[in-house]
């Protein structure tokens, strides 16, 4: 039929070559006289050599061998599926025949490159594109153009065109006036907009893009949206919140997606990969849809030590609010708590990159009304300087680590709402008795250059909190054993003065400790216990107090 006949002619040249391939001499047949060759014909199977001492070789090709006959050839492969038509010598011109038979070698190897991706040496996903160019950059600002054109559509067609109604003109007044505090709720201010910052971080990075040249990003994507995204005025809160926060929360996010991301996968656990990896980190995942990355194969990611905690229980809550006392019915929850990395340098080296190691713990608590509410807490060294406390050629070294730190904490419960933003300094020490006992304590003080907390006296600024700046400092620890469960303690205060709002000082904090015991599997039960505590000095107000504690039981399920 027409158009059939260069597809017709090389399926024949290509079955013409199998079949040579897997024709073997036959002494008998000869000496009697028959043809000089016995031709079984083709169903291949993959015979492999003796593997290499080495821990693999993707040199190593399978010898082709031939069994019964069936009609039709079918090689397969972790990566290769090869169907030909099969065809007999007998069909074909005698010179051609003869030509293909004398070609055949008594042990004949199929030229077929065989490579099981798993095998392959791991890759560090997490490192930046070592052929990365101008053209990384470009895609990183088409990601920045995307993701606010996508939330810009998202606002407008959602009944909000008073607000996201942008002509020329409002983008010439928001360049003339500048940046004023704005009025959004503390949920949009200090969790929304930092969530959104961290899409420009993730796009920027699985453009190929190392950390430090991320940076850039996100403050950029946020100026872009202020000035020109929006009527309302250009707000220096939402700024830095955007953009500090969209850096530590899209960077964790981007190294918590290389540990699900997987390129040596194929067929269904490549999909629930790709899948997975993009609901942790969407802006890289829709990189490595438009690069080719989502189909490409490649080595498996490298992966670093992730210690991953789901939690669900019941808390109760015991509030006190100058001075009148109030207690709560228990309320559902649920929490994931991260230890990522082990804080030892790589190889060769003797300093922690950025984010090779951070803290993460995030709940949700479905109770309704003043107990609902969201939290996340992030902190991870940016560089820090290693010195080992034992033998680094040891089995299990201890080291500490001086480090420059960033923080992102949003504490974000109806009943009581602060948190931060910053850059500090802080100490990590980790021993490392054995595969079963491991204890790390890190403490860090801070600089908080955004931060705030819900007050009864702001009223005059159209919102229920104070923006404030100042410090922080913290401290964390955690007892590990395999055998005997997790101890452990994190608390955080802050020290801040309002910059807009009640004019005053805020002294905000809390203290979790825990205790979780192994039960079976990976199951543990755990207890805990929260203690927020605020003391606010206003200028026109006098000073106010109060605390709340939360008692908490759960079963924990570990990663």
């Amino acid at each position: 039929m027409p158009g059939r006949g260069p597809l017709a002619a090389a399926s024949s040249v290509l079955a013409v070559l199998l079949l040579a391939s897997t024709a073997r001499a036959d002494p008998a047949a000869s000496a009697s006289g028959g043809s000089l060759f016995e031709l079984e014909p083709l169903v291949p199977r993959l015979e492999f050599p003796a593997p290499p001492s080495a821990p693999f070789d993707v040199s190593l090709q399978p010898r082709l061998t031939a069994q019964p006959t069936v009609p039709g050839l079918r090689l397969t492969t972790p990566q290769l599926a090869l169907a030909v038509p099969t065809l007999s010598l007998a069909s074909m011109p005698p010179s051609v025949a003869l030509a293909s038979a004398n070609a055949v070698q008594p042990s004949s190897f199929l030229p077929v490159r065989v490579v099981d991706f798993s095998r392959l040496p791991a890759r560090d996903y997490n490192e930046a594109d070592p052929h990365r160019g101008l053209s990384n950059h470009l895609r990183a600002v088409a990601g920045l153009f995307a993701i606010n054109w996508v939330i810009w559509q998202y606002d407008w067609l959602s009944s909000q065109r008073e607000i996201f109604f942008v002509t020329r003109e409002t983008i010439v007044r928001n360049f003339k006036t500048g940046f004023v505090f704005d009025d959004n709720s503390f949920q949009t201010n200090f969790f929304g907009h930092p969530f959104h910052g961290s899409m420009y971080m993730g796009s920027a990075r699985g453009a190929g893009l190392s950390y430090w040249e991320a940076l850039p990003y996100p403050w950029l994507g946020s100026f872009l949206w202020e000035f020109t995204g929006e009527r309302h005025l250009p707000a220096p809160n939402d700024w830095i919140a955007t953009s500090w926060g969209g850096t530590v929360i899209g960077e964790a996010m981007f190294r918590l997606a290389n540990e699900v991301f997987d390129d040596s996968l194929s067929g269904a656990p490549r999909l629930w990969s790709e899948l997975g990896g993009t609901a942790v980190s969407p802006l890289y995942g829709l990189q490595r849809l438009t690069s080719g990355r989502t189909v490409a194969d490649g080595p498996p990611p490298h992966h670093r030590r992730l210690d991953a905690d789901l939690m669900v229980g019941l808390n109760r809550v015991r509030l006190n609010a100058m001075g009148n006392e109030q207690k709560y019915d228990p309320g559902l929850f649920f929490a994931i708590d991260v230890e990522y990395g082990d804080l030892l340098p790589k190889p060769g080296e003797n300093h922690v990159d950025p984010f090779e190691f951070f803290d993460l713990f995030a709940a949700l608590s479905l109770s309704g009304g003043e107990l609902g509410g969201s939290q996340l807490f992030i902190e991870a060294p940016v560089y820090g300087w290693n010195t080992y406390l034992s033998d680094p050629k040891g089995a299990h070294p201890d080291n500490n680590v001086f480090a420059i730190t960033q923080f992102f904490d949003y504490q974000g419960a109806n009943i009581v709402q602060f948190g931060g933003a910053g850059l500090g300094v802080g100490n990590y020490t980790v021993w490392r008795f054995n595969n079963d006992l491991r204890f790390r304590i890190s403490a860090n003080l801070q600089g908080a250059f955004l931060s705030g907390a819900t007050s009864p006296f702001t009223a005059a600024t159209g919102r229920t909190y104070n923006f404030a700046a100042g410090g922080t400092a913290d401290v964390v620890s955690r007892l590990d054993s395999k055998t005997f469960g997790e101890l452990g303690f994190r608390a955080r205060q802050y020290l801040t003065w309002v910059i807009d709002g009640a004019d005053g000082s805020e002294f905000t904090g809390y203290m979790r400790p825990w205790y979780q015991l192994p039960t079976f599997h990976h199951l543990s039960l755990g207890a805990a216990a929260t203690l927020i505590n605020r003391r606010g000095a206003y200028d026109d107000f006098g000073t106010v107090h109060g605390y709340s504690l939360s008692t908490e039981l759960y079963a924990l399920y570990e990663l």
